[in-house]
């Protein structure tokens, strides 16, 4: 948690509140330049968007992040709506918004580390899950950020999870239209990968048992 959301938390806190206070009144100070908006980004993952065994420790977090963007989005059209209609200091600064970004695998150190640890059966869950270089995945992400992307995955696997887990969060594009329709078509997929996904780990555990997990955590020790 400190990691992942409060060191998010409290970037955005700081970085925000420096966005939305007037600056003090110096002469030879640059005028800011209110024709083109800020975006403050906040990086998750996609295990936001589903529950995987194995990332206990982690999903809760990045989940945490999703939940914080899309409540400072909603705080934001309160800053937003006040300057547009030149209400107060508002009215002196550029438009804010902000995004997040869910990449999936990203090819690292820390990527290959984690897979000396992980407990088997999230290997399972994971087989033949895509992964890209960190370059990709920022290339992507990039490219989408500048179509004008709010919830913003990097590959087609992270795609079609964020559809499928959409919620309250609003849509990506004018109307959200095609996210629209795209999270109906995902939510009836669920109705076959969800009970695939819990077969999985049940038949894992039927097969190996709880002591293979202790052998897991003693070997992970031993790393």
């Amino acid at each position: 948690m400190d990691i992942n959301y409060f060191a998010s938390a409290y970037l955005a806190h700081a970085t925000l509140k420096a966005w939305t206070t007037p600056a003090p009144k110096d002469a030879s100070a640059k005028a800011i330049d209110t024709s083109v908006p800020r975006h403050f980004l906040i990086t998750s993952s996609v295990v936001a968007f589903c529950g995987v065994a194995g990332y206990g420790a982690y999903a809760p977090a990045k989940s945490a992040i999703r939940s914080l963007v899309d409540t400072l989005r909603s705080e934001l059209n309160l800053y937003n709506g006040a300057r547009q209609h030149g209400r107060g200091a508002a009215a002196a600064y550029p438009e804010i918004k902000i995004h997040c970004v869910l990449p999936g695998s990203v090819l690292s150190p820390g990527f290959a580390h984690e897979q000396t640890l992980k407990h088997p059966v999230t290997a399972v869950l994971e087989e033949g899950d895509p992964a890209q270089t960190p370059d990709v995945a920022a290339e992507v992400a990039l490219r989408r950020l500048e179509k004008g992307g709010y919830i913003v995955t990097t590959q087609a696997l992270g795609d079609l999870m964020r559809l499928g887990a959409l919620g309250g969060s609003p849509r990506n594009g004018l109307l959200g239209i095609r996210d629209t329709i795209g999270s109906w078509i995902v939510s009836t997929a669920w109705l076959f990968i969800s009970p695939d996904m819990e077969n999985k780990v049940f038949k894992w555990g039927k097969k190996n048992g709880v002591q293979a997990d202790a052998k897991v955590r003693s070997d992970a020790a031993g790393h």
